[in-house]
């Protein structure tokens, strides 16, 4: 082991702050105390540290005052000579003289002194006898080599030349370019409430959406804003890689890409001579691996804050969640390779300075243990969070994200322990993001059923259409029910009652006095519904006259468990937490004509919007299309009896209905409903959005709505951006919870 040259970096590391934090002692104190750090002075004792002589040796005192006298202000000097005092009567429990110990030394004696230089050595066995100064060239190396005090950066002496503040200057940069990683997505967001208040102020003044743009509106919607990054793709994953987002966000990833490369290889000044990494490849591994570990440790706030379900800046932007979680994975992807590259860094300093066994010597200090936990914590989650972990093994994901994401934190407060709080704010952020996001949950629980928190609800699962319908009461929320919005939900009754899964409402009814719920179950064949009526007490709910209802497709996890649950009985009581709504209801009302393209379950975001968009005339809305391509003929029955007939026998708009099935479409009994058309096989998406956009013409607004398979979404979006192109008024909407 090598404790003195580690502890000499360990010195050399605690420099490394932020520029502008202040300081306790200037460079000209530290390049004092460094110059004498190889000095011996008679008398010698065998048993004597180095410490100790600083601070009992008059010689060595003497030489250590006059330095500071001639080189130092007083008010640098007094507190380099407070510290070294503290830490003299700490350990050996008496003061050092005073500095009128050098009270006598005129400006000839000091003439006459001798000057050290940086290649001289006067170790245990060569003490010096004498008082001795350092020479100005050796004492310059060391003010290179160290840190300049704060006010050195703010009020530059005019002699100072370019290599004076070399580390101080690198210093400032890490610093301001840590900072500067943040504020880009402060940039972004403002960018987005700036464009959601400009669409505010279009409404206020009676713009309808879609309107016409300028040529270089219309060129930035169709080529930057709405297409898939490489033209088609964006739904569809790249094979296990995951999708890609929109152009839009990859662009904007990309940028904050390319900032964080170029603020890893600029602000760098190497010097000549540095008494703690003489050559340039040291000073470089140096300086690249301090700037790798501010950045990362920078992102931790835009991390914690993208990656929450309450954030603040979705609601100021208007964006979706998915937007928001495509920022968090790349941020995280960044700041865990800048920790990778901190760390490797490092250890390439360690044992380009002493070797294996200096290597070996850092991990008897805590801070520099705690450094590698989380950059392996930090290299762990990559992995872990691949799209197809994600996508096939979700709450195995979610508990190693949150674990390992917590210990990092931990570890990462650990490892700037040596700042004295420092960095200290990069710890706390995330902290106090995640504890404000916990109790807005617990709030918004709260807000759904102020009396009790839980509510009973009922769930009733279909084999024929494979999907649970879970109907809640409303009655007791403090808000009302939007189109379009999401909801957290939490079964209490599962094995597993601490998760929660957003889904999307599909309606809002009112009470019709059934006792199974505020309606007879949709999705169960009709003699257990009879069933269900005459055992009605058992699983009655509690009284409500509106009720909000979520059909949910049984898939892996949760909805397995959940689809287990409701198959016990017809329906089945359930206790939930409801925590929400999340997410945003757009204003198709104020669009000519409006396209929904749904697969399966997907449906429920057209359910979710037809209630307030056929109800009443409102907007300026003229026609509805909605084409759903489902398997079961048991769901497209129950749906087409009920939400979707609903909405056709009291819309006041041109609705018409287009069903693509098998071959089970004969079991649907369609005479009366000269709305609905039954198509065979799968829709061409491309095809119904250029049919959709030639009816509606160059002077009426069109709004497309996909959800379903990715496919359906990636042919939609691809048909919009296309007829973009021929001047259509169109506007794109792409309902999704990506993980």
């Amino acid at each position: 082991m090598r404790p003195l040259p580690g502890l000499a970096l360990l010195s050399h590391l605690l420099w490394a702050q932020p520029v502008f934090a202040g300081t306790t002692e200037s460079t000209c104190a530290s390049a004092c105390r460094e110059c004498f750090q190889s000095v011996w002075f008679e008398p010698v004792d065998p048993a004597e540290s180095r410490f100790e002589q600083s601070c009992r040796n008059r010689l060595a005192l003497s030489s250590a005052y006059l330095c500071l006298r001639l080189n130092c202000a007083a008010e640098a000097r007094d507190a380099a000579l407070a510290a070294l005092n503290a830490s003299c009567e700490e350990t050996f429990h008496a003061p050092i003289p005073p500095f009128s110990l050098v009270a006598d030394y005129t400006a000839d004696a000091i003439a006459h002194l001798r000057r050290i230089d940086k290649d001289a050595s006067f170790g245990p066995h060569e003490p010096l006898d004498e008082v001795v100064l350092p020479s100005p060239d050796f004492l310059r190396v060391w003010n290179e080599t160290l840190v300049s005090h704060m006010q050195r950066l703010i009020q530059p002496r005019p002699q100072t030349n370019r290599s004076q503040d070399a580390v101080a200057y690198v210093q400032r940069h890490h610093f301001l370019y840590g900072v500067a990683m943040t504020l880009f997505w402060g940039a972004v967001v403002a960018f987005g409430i700036s464009n959601r208040l400009f669409q505010v102020s279009l409404r206020r003044r009676g713009s309808q959406p879609g309107l016409r743009l300028t040529s270089g509106g219309t060129w930035l919607k169709r080529n930057v804003i709405l297409p898939a990054t490489f033209g088609y793709r964006s739904s569809q994953s790249f094979s296990c890689f995951g999708t890609v987002p929109p152009r839009i966000q990859s662009l904007t990833i990309l940028a904050y890409i390319v900032i964080n490369i170029i603020f890893s290889v600029h602000g760098y000044r190497i010097t000549e001579e540095n008494f703690y990494f003489p050559t340039r490849e040291k000073q470089i591994l140096r300086h690249v691996s301090d700037r790798a570990g501010i950045i990362s440790f920078a992102c931790f706030p835009v991390i914690w804050l993208t990656g929450v379900r309450n954030n603040l800046a979705i609601w100021l932007t208007g964006w979706d969640y998915s937007t928001y979680s495509n920022f968090h994975r790349w941020v995280s992807r960044v700041a865990a390779i800048q920790a990778i590259l901190h760390s490797i860094g490092y250890a390439l300093l360690i044992l380009r300075e002493g070797g294996w066994s200096y290597y070996s010597w850092w991990f008897s200090q805590w801070f520099w243990n705690a450094g590698q936990f989380a950059t392996l914590a930090m290299t762990a989650l990559l992995p872990c969070s691949f799209y197809w972990i994600r996508r096939r093994h979700y709450e195995t994901f979610l508990v190693l994200h949150v674990a390992l994401s917590l210990l990092v934190l931990l570890f990462m407060l650990g490892h700037v322990s040596i700042f004295k709080g420092k960095y200290d704010g990069f710890f706390w952020v995330p902290i106090y993001i995640w504890v404000l996001d916990r109790l807005v949950r617990f709030l918004r629980i709260i807000a759904f059923n102020p009396k009790s928190w839980r509510i009973n609800a009922s769930a009733v699962y279909s084999n024929a259409t494979n999907i649970i319908r879970l109907t809640i009461p409303l009655d007791k929320a403090a808000y009302r029910v939007a189109p379009g919005t999401y909801y957290y939900l939490t079964v209490l009754d599962d094995d597993r009652c601490w998760e929660s899964h957003p889904f999307t409402v599909a309606s809002v009814s009112s009470q019709s006095g059934k006792s199974g719920g505020e309606q007879v179950p949709l999705l169960e064949p009709e003699e257990n519904l009879r069933g269900a009526d005459d055992d009605g007490d058992a699983t009655q709910l509690e009284p409500s006259t509106k009720n909000m209802t979520f059909l949910i497709r049984p898939y892996k996890g949760f909805t397995r468990r959940l689809r287990d649950l409701a198959a016990t009985e017809s329906p089945t009581r359930l206790r939930v937490l409801v925590d929400g709504p999340y997410g945003h209801s757009q204003r198709l009302d104020q669009y000519d004509h409006l396209l929904f393209i749904v697969g399966g379950s997907g449906v429920v975001t057209a359910l979710s919007y037809l209630q307030s968009l056929t109800g009443a005339a409102q907007g300026s809305l003229k026609s509805i299309q909605l084409h759903w391509a489902v398997r079961e003929a048991a769901l497209a029955r129950d749906a087409l009896l009920n939400e979707i007939g609903d909405a056709l026998s009291n819309s006041t708009v041109a609705f018409s209905v287009d069903l693509y099935m098998s071959s089970q479409a004969a079991d649907l009994a369609m005479e009366q409903m000269p709305e609905v058309r039954l198509h065979s096989g799968r829709p061409d998406a491309g095809a119904v959005v250029r049919s959709a956009v030639a009816r509606a013409g160059k002077h009426e607004a069109l709004a497309v709505v996909a959800c379903g398979p990715a496919k359906m979404a990636d042919d939609s979006r691809f048909a919009a951006v296309h007829s973009l192109r021929a001047g259509s008024r169109i506007d794109y909407f792409e309902e999704s919870f990506r993980w």
